[in-house]
């Protein structure tokens, strides 16, 4: 009888003893210490989770955790490692709560905190598309060589600030307030070989990308200029030879291209010069030739 009743005893205080490890939940026997970590950091292994819960029955715990940002790419792997591994340029600097659950098969769950912040950091001026090579002609006037906003852009959305060097003062090029590259020439110049022109893009942390492209402006012919017009000549009859004008001081080319000079007074005679800068042959009516050095221009006496 006695027996019987230690055994009724002993049996009651298993069953006492079962269905409060049943009732205990996981225990947090460590804390996860806050995480600062830098933009791009890549992946980062936070710890093992079952360092963090053990559950006093020793059963087998399911880990979760909650108010993790899809691009932080939270995980935990089947060993229990609690990692993640941020997107590109994505940041959190003020940082966020994470909540980590451990739960055992009775569903019994216990939980632990930690603050987990991702610092900005600055991404430089990327370029869409160089420029590219530019051919213009001379006397085009003013011509858009460039939206720079289509070129360039900045991860963070900053504004940038645009300059550009190696351009020859004759080109006349600016930025304007549209971010417009732009070449205005001065007349009549060209520049065969063309110069590297150099545009950089620059954030207000300093950041900065460059472009370089090569712009030549090619030569139009241009007339021939009268730069001194011969005033009206009034001689004398039988008045001999008289030097009328030195026609490379009356004309002009751009180009510096040679010139060939000639004139007509219908009903007299009519001389043609070629300035070759050696001699030049005058002929008119009675086929009588005079023959003068340079370009001047003469009136033979006949």
């Amino acid at each position: 009888m006695r027996a019987s009743f230690l055994i009724v005893i002993l049996m009651l205080f298993i069953l006492t003893f079962a269905n409060s490890a049943q009732a205990d939940p996981p225990i947090v026997i460590q804390q996860i210490n806050p995480i600062v970590v830098d933009e791009d950091c890549g992946r980062i292994n936070i710890v093992n989770l079952n360092e963090v819960f053990v559950d006093p029955g020793g059963r087998q715990l399911v880990f979760s955790f909650q108010n993790a940002p899809r691009d932080l790419n939270m995980e935990i792997d089947r060993n229990g490692l609690l990692f993640f591994e941020p997107s590109d340029n994505y940041n959190i600097p003020d940082g966020l709560p994470i909540t980590i659950v451990a739960a055992n098969a009775q569903g019994e769950a216990s939980e632990t905190r930690f603050m987990l912040a991702v610092e900005r950091v600055n991404d430089g001026p990327r370029l869409w598309q160089g420029i590219g090579d530019v051919e213009l002609n001379e006397d085009q006037g003013r011509v858009n060589i460039a939206d720079l906003d289509d070129l360039f852009f900045d991860i963070e959305a900053d504004e940038l600030i645009y300059t550009m060097s190696g351009n020859p003062g004759e080109f006349n090029m600016d930025i304007d307030d549209n971010n417009i590259l732009f070449i205005n020439a001065d007349e009549n110049y060209f520049l065969l070989r063309g110069a590297e022109i150099t545009v950089r893009a620059e954030d207000p942390d300093g950041e900065f990308i460059e472009d370089v492209f090569n712009l030549a402006i090619l030569p139009v012919n241009d007339a021939p200029l009268v730069v001194n017009p011969i005033e009206d000549i009034v001689v004398d009859e039988d008045c001999g030879l008289v030097q009328i004008a030195d026609l490379d001081d009356i004309f002009f080319d751009i180009e510096a291209d040679e010139m060939t000079f000639s004139f007509e007074r219908p009903g007299e005679y009519v001389t043609r010069m070629r300035a070759k800068y050696d001699q030049c042959t005058y002929s008119y009516a009675s086929e009588q030739l005079v023959q003068v050095d340079s370009s001047l221009l003469e009136i033979p006496n006949v």
